[in-house]
């Protein structure tokens, strides 16, 4: 067996296509799976997936032998989940904090509630993008969104149990956030 990793491995290093498949085949569960557990999101973590993948037969040249593989290839996946948040962490703060159009029917007509209410949503919306990234999206989905818990939990692939508790955790965590700041 040892003559057969050093066969692949060898091979792999020259990037010849059947060294670089064996070692697709060899490793790509275990990595999926390694990144399923930080990421949480199936389709995201395929992204992930084949970027580390990229990455790691670009530089499969690199690896002087196959004793330091195992710690190479995790070293680059979690360099790219690293990298994934800190873009995901980046489109939440470029997004402009817009307040929607949101008609606010005042019974008084008074602009100032009307401002205030605006502001309040601001804030809400503004504390948001201090909540983790899971609960983000549960609160997002459920209150822009309007998705049901079931329908959330189809799409985070979670149970309907985890999303009402990150519904939950969102809420206490945000009306924290939200406290702290008056």
């Amino acid at each position: 067996m040892a003559i057969y990793v050093q066969d692949w491995f060898e091979k792999a290093k020259s990037k010849d296509e059947s060294g670089l498949a064996a070692f697709y085949h060899l490793y790509k569960n275990e990595l999926f799976a390694y990144i399923l557990k930080r990421v949480f999101l199936y389709e995201d973590s395929e992204d992930i997936l084949s970027i580390a993948l990229e990455k790691i037969f670009f530089n499969f040249h690199k690896i002087f032998s196959p004793k330091f593989l195992h710690s190479y290839i995790y070293k680059v996946t979690h360099n790219v989940i690293i990298e994934y948040y800190r873009k995901k962490k980046k489109m939440k703060n470029l997004i402009h904090i817009q307040v929607e159009k949101v008609e606010i029917e005042s019974r008084y007509d008074n602009p100032h509630i009307e401002l205030s209410k605006k502001e309040d949503i601001i804030r809400v919306r503004a504390a948001m993008l201090e909540l983790s990234d899971r609960e983000y999206e549960v609160l997002k989905l459920f209150y822009d969104e309007g998705k049901t818990i079931k329908e959330i939990s189809k799409i985070t692939r979670s149970s309907a149990r985890a999303v009402e508790s990150l519904l939950y955790r969102g809420r206490k965590h945000l009306g924290m956030i939200l406290e702290s700041e008056k």
